[in-house]
């Protein structure tokens, strides 16, 4: 990456530590590192899921959900995955229809469009919620899973921005940040699942079938504060 375009990035990675909840500068270092000419961070990642024939099926079918609604989600039966996914937006004040919708040329911004589909989805597989540290969690989830530098860089972020205000809940936060890591490393690929198929499956099902072992790990990644916050923004793979 261009020396004048690693400087606004690390601006970016400041600004950050000091308000993790700027969703929005992290929309703007994406588009700072997908403009770079140096597109080496893109093909480690392109690398990872060139072998992933699933991923690939649905880049070349252009799969590209649209996004239920609230009141659509809360028609499903109680137990299901669609069910859950509404009480974790209800509950927390959220809509997919805010994630941005965008062309793709690549499978790399192909993969960024799914992460955003698919961010909130995560959450309930995993039961976390959207507190500082469980967001954090779900970034090192996602690290394993796609292998996202940026991702690193909002995990190192988020643990400066505790050690600023709190230096031993930073240092339980990074033990639940690993055991978040290490979740993703043992799951299966779930940029290879079409989650937005399976609304009407049962959740443990659909947990199941993305290799998650939920009721063992949840209690130990949960944060101590559970009730809404703005959250730091979502998992981003570029």
């Amino acid at each position: 990456m261009k020396i004048y375009n690693r400087l606004r990035v690390a601006r970016i990675v400041l600004q950050l530590i000091f308000n993790p909840k700027r969703t929005d500068l992290i929309f703007k270092g994406v588009q700072i590192v997908s403009e770079d000419g140096d597109q080496k961070i893109f093909n480690v990642i392109e690398n990872r899921f060139a072998e992933n024939q699933e991923f690939q099926k649905m880049f070349a079918e252009r799969y590209n959900p649209d996004p239920p609604t609230v009141q659509q989600l809360s028609r499903y039966a109680d137990g299901t995955f669609g069910k859950a996914l509404y009480h974790h937006l209800h509950n927390n004040n959220l809509s997919l229809e805010l994630f941005p919708r965008f062309e793709w040329r690549r499978p790399v911004e192909y993969l960024s469009l799914r992460v955003y589909q698919d961010h909130d989805l995560w959450h309930v597989l995993t039961g976390l919620g959207i507190s500082l540290d469980e967001e954090l969690v779900l970034q090192a989830f996602g690290v394993a899973q796609f292998g996202s530098p940026i991702s690193t860089l909002l995990v190192a972020g988020g643990l400066l921005h505790l050690i600023w205000k709190s230096p031993l809940k930073a240092v339980e936060a990074l033990g639940k940040v690993s055991a978040g890591y290490q979740l993703g490393l043992q799951a299966n690929s779930l940029m290879g699942i079409r989650l937005h198929d399976l609304f009407e499956r049962q959740l443990n099902d659909v947990q199941e079938l993305c290799g998650l072992t939920v009721a063992a790990k949840v209690s130990e990644l949960k944060g101590p504060e559970m009730q809404s916050q703005p959250r730091i923004g979502v998992g981003i793979p570029v």
